[in-house]
């Protein structure tokens, strides 16, 4: 039985492994799909914020650009003309958006501020200023954020090139405040480390929603695809930002003006949940794993125990085994269909077969075709006990007879309620015969095979105890031989032996079956006689057995002739117990001696 649970043993290994192994990789794949599904999640986000807040951008600056353009209208119509227009330009625009509505002449110094009269001031050396002059087309331009001289804040330049006659004359720009319009983008955004960025056509940074003045002025370029690639409307990206180098998911629309909108979402804030949950599924791995594992542990260890147990029942089955098959005694397990379903050895050697023979025959086997067969089925009939025990007589396949003593003992019953039966058999042909010899041995007289003296009284006080209660009698007769003293010096004690056995056969022969006819010993013998008050039964047999004891006897060719002086007693006429009975017919016994011998006296 080992190597079974040893494969049980690995099997469950193999399987702990496998478990494992295959449900990691199954979490760790699980949470793989989950976090690139967040990912792509995402991406569709920033697309989708880019957008939105695209066309929020493109619609303000759809505003600045008209109020840029009727002002540019009222420039050849003087001052009073462009101060007019400007305050109809602005009156709709949010406060502190605009910093600023002014013109730049051909000569690139200040001609007018919304601000009201200011100092002398050159701005022919701004990058938008160069930028418009020599441009070809009527053009947009949005610059990159500038601090002003006079405001010394951060501004974009959302200017148009002034033309007379198709010749440059100067530029309209309206000061736009980068901080107050980032406030208004940051307003828009979901974390607090998305960004929102409006890029130029030249992927110059315009505009950033978070740490903006940190980077203005610093001729940052960004080299994406909506720069290399102008045709290309939207799309998205996953990069470390060249302004505060965290990693982003960005999503970009290309705005009707040229300039891109581009929403960046923190990878690690869209992961944070992803990765909180996988942190958790990991940590409730672990704890799940350590606990199926303890589990496991536990479950190997109990095979071991069980290992240990039964390999420890294995020894003492056999050493149980080997002391059943080694004892002396038969054992049978009879079930209850009376059917043998195990034996051992030495009931083999008892009964005479082979344990395939007795295996599922009745035990009535044991006993071949003879009678005793139904005493040992009833012996072995415990229902409403738990033990019992007797003889019966078995018979061998080669018809030899033997004296078995069985032990009857009622096992529990099984799951079905049924019961069998334990039955040791003991071979005890030679100790009854030993005990029927010394039985015979006490109670026969061993020359004559006649009831002795201590048979003979047992009998009597039966039949006297029969007597008292049927109001009957008894006969008792003492045989005292003539002339067997002579007889037995002349020819030898063999010789006197044999006469006496001649004299018992001659007795038993007289008496009926009922009757006893014991010797006490030397040449005394006898018998008793339970008889009826009616009839005159004692005359009768004394004289008869002294007729019959007067015949000659031929013993080994000789023929010697003896007598027979009998004395009578009567219970309850002249004893009431059995010695005084056998007194009284002794010493009738004298009395006919001495009236002559071979006569009988009562």
């Amino acid at each position: 039985m080992p190597w079974p649970l040893n494969t049980i043993r690995a099997a469950i290994v193999v399987l702990t492994l496998f478990a494992l192994v295959f449900g990691w990789s199954d979490m760790l794949r699980s949470m793989d799909q989950t976090e690139a599904a967040t990912v792509e999640r995402a991406r569709h986000q920033a697309r989708g914020q880019a957008k939105a807040v695209g066309e929020l951008v493109q619609a303000r600056l759809d505003s600045l650009d008209l109020a840029i353009r009727s002002v540019r209208a009222a420039v050849s119509d003087g001052h009073a003309a462009i101060e007019r227009q400007t305050r109809l330009a602005l009156q709709d625009m949010p406060s502190n958006f605009v910093l600023q509505l002014f013109i730049i002449d051909h000569d690139g110094y200040l001609s007018y501020s919304s601000l009201g009269p200011s100092p002398r001031n050159y701005l022919g050396d701004r990058d938008y200023y160069a930028r418009l002059a020599d441009a070809e087309d009527d053009i947009l331009l949005v610059s990159e954020p500038v601090l002003g001289r006079l405001t010394q804040r951060w501004s974009i330049q959302v200017a148009r090139a002034i033309r007379d006659n198709g010749v440059f004359a100067g530029v309209v720009s309206i000061a736009v405040s980068v901080e107050t319009w980032a406030e208004t983008l940051a307003q828009l955004e979901p974390g607090r480390r998305d960004t929102l960025t409006l890029v130029g056509r030249d992927g110059e940074l315009l505009m950033r929603s978070l740490s903006g003045p940190e980077h203005y002025g610093k001729q940052l370029r960004l080299r994406r695809d909506f720069i290399d690639q102008p045709a290309l409307m939207e799309g998205d990206y996953l990069a470390e930002s060249v302004a505060d180098g965290v990693s982003r998911i960005f999503g970009w629309s290309r705005l009707s003006s040229g300039l891109v909108m581009v929403s960046g979402l923190a990878l690690d804030d869209v992961l944070a949940p992803v990765r909180k949950a996988r942190e958790q599924g990991i940590t409730r791995g672990v704890f799940l794993s350590i606990f199926f594992l303890l589990a496991v542990s536990g479950l190997l260890y109990a095979l071991a125990r069980s290992a240990q147990v039964m390999r420890r029942l294995a020894v003492r089955e056999a050493r149980t085994r080997n002391l059943v098959d080694n004892m002396a005694e038969g054992i049978m397990v009879v079930d209850d269909a009376m059917r043998i379903v195990a034996s051992n050895p030495a009931l083999c050697e008892i009964s005479g077969h082979t344990e395939e023979v007795l295996h599922g025959a009745s035990p009535a086997m044991l006993c071949g075709e003879t009678t005793a067969a139904d005493d040992l089925l009833a012996l072995l009939d415990v229902e409403g006990e738990d033990m019992r025990g007797g003889d019966f007589v078995g018979m061998r396949p080669d018809g030899a007879r033997y004296i078995a003593h069985a032990r009857v003992t009622r096992m529990s019953s099984d799951e079905g309620g049924r019961h069998k039966r334990l039955v040791l058999v003991a071979d005890v042909t030679e100790s009854r015969r030993e005990a029927d010899d010394i039985w015979r041995r006490a109670n026969f007289d061993m020359l004559t095979g006649l009831p002795n003296r201590a048979l003979l009284l047992d009998r009597l006080e039966r039949m006297i105890l029969h007597a008292r209660r049927e109001g009957s009698e008894v006969i008792a007769l003492f045989v005292d031989l003539d002339l067997f003293k002579p007889i037995n010096d002349r020819f030898g004690h063999a010789f006197g032996d044999r006469l006496l056995c001649q004299v018992a056969r001659r007795l038993e022969q007289l008496f009926r079956s009922e009757d006893t006819v014991g010797r006490l010993g030397g040449d005394e013998f006898v018998v008793l006689i339970p008889a009826s008050p009616a009839r005159d039964l004692a005359g009768q047999s004394a004289q008869k057995l002294v007729d019959r004891l007067s015949e000659p006897f031929e013993i080994d060719g000789e023929v010697v002739s003896i007598s027979a002086s009998v004395g009578v007693a009567f219970y309850p006429r002249d004893a009431e117990t059995p010695a005084d009975l056998i007194a009284e017919a002794d010493a009738a016994m004298y009395r006919a001696k001495h009236a002559g011998r071979a006569t009988w006296r009562a």
